[in-house]
């Protein structure tokens, strides 16, 4: 488990930005449409927002306030079980007005587990 989670991260370290990928390549990972409340946290606010999709990789936060790409945030959620699961990531693009994509920078054991079960639900 430990090294394919290493290889992940090293792929997904690789991969250049999302803007400049052939549409064909954006999806390495499989993502899931979602409608998920989170609370956002950034450098200059934490406000409730939610998450559209999600992947193994990263999400897409909508929200309307402005975000850097680099810029990184973090959001907790609550499970289906009622836990909290807080994640850390960087601002991969932005659409203004809409949201913005976050690539995920650290998974913990917890964090993998819930996101492939939310991603193979039906």
């Amino acid at each position: 488990m430990r090294i394919r989670r290493i290889l992940l991260f090293t792929i997904l370290k690789e991969l250049p930005p999302p803007e400049s990928l052939p549409h064909a390549m954006k999806r390495l990972l499989e993502r899931k449409s979602v409608a998920i409340e989170i609370i956002l946290e950034s450098a200059v606010c934490r406000r409730p927002s939610r998450l559209s999709d999600i992947s193994l990789g990263g999400c897409f936060v909508e929200a309307i306030n402005n975000y850097r790409k680099g810029e990184l945030v973090s959001f907790e959620l609550q499970t289906e079980t009622g836990e909290t699961l807080v994640f850390t990531g960087e601002v991969k693009y932005v659409l203004d007005g809409f949201g913005f994509g976050m690539k995920f920078t650290e998974l913990t054991p917890r964090q993998i587990a819930y996101l492939k079960r939310l991603i193979s639900s039906p």
